[in-house]
């Protein structure tokens, strides 16, 4: 895939991906896989996103200077799917552009979908509806979800 090998050249470089709108994020790309792409936010945080959903990406060279040093560790792996199957029943926030964000533990994938438990539902979401994902990570200074608030 074209766009594939494009932004494998961003690797370690600040971009801006779908630069308006409701699916509108930028970061440092960390990794590019065939269906997916590890971007490191400002936070320091990863978000995983899907290449279906990008529609246009810019690098941005001035903020990439200051973020040069700041490369988080991310989750490698084959597929969109396999990077799910990972994070069985750990917390997520999904993306699906705008008002269609929520967050909550993901129960299982399928390989046409997403099964999520929020607060008050159990939500099924077909995978190609999803634009990005990321995950409460747990680090010595953070033991769990509940401890960061």
């Amino acid at each position: 895939m074209e766009q594939t090998h494009l932004l494998n050249q961003l690797v370690g470089r600040y971009i801006n991906i779908n630069n308006k709108g409701p699916e509108s994020m930028s970061g440092m790309v960390l990794g590019v896989n065939s269906d997916f792409i590890a971007l490191q936010n400002d936070e320091g945080s990863v978000k995983y996103v899907r290449l279906y959903h990008v529609k246009s990406f810019t690098e941005n060279v001035k903020t990439a200077k200051k973020m040069q040093n700041a490369q988080a560790e991310y989750v490698e792996a084959k597929s969109f799917s396999d990077l799910l199957s990972q994070y069985r029943y750990k917390w997520v926030n999904v993306h699906s552009g705008g008002p269609d964000k929520f967050e909550g533990i993901l129960e299982n994938v399928s390989d046409d979908s997403l099964y999520v438990v929020t607060k008050e539902n159990y939500i099924q979401i077909p995978l190609h509806h999803v634009r990005s994902i990321d995950f409460e990570i747990e680090s010595e200074d953070n033991n769990s979800k509940e401890n960061s608030k």
